[in-house]
């Protein structure tokens, strides 16, 4: 598991309609490469920690776990 502080106004995925804004994910992927992924979201306004894990059994696992709490 890692841990990232998001700032307020950045996306975690890339933008839909606009593929080259900035997104916190292009960035761990970009520094990590793409087997990191995020284990929840938080929308593009919040602020806050953001659980990604580094392998798919642990992406799994969390996911399962976390949105059962």
């Amino acid at each position: 598991m890692i841990a990232f502080d998001k700032p307020s106004g950045l996306l975690i995925a890339p933008d839909r309609w606009d593929k080259k804004r900035e997104n916190l994910m292009g960035l761990v992927h970009d520094k990590y490469g793409h087997g990191v992924a995020n284990v929840h979201r938080l929308d593009a306004d919040t602020s806050g920690v953001l659980l990604c894990s580094k392998s798919k059994v642990a992406t799994s696992v969390s996911r399962a776990n976390f949105s059962s709490s």
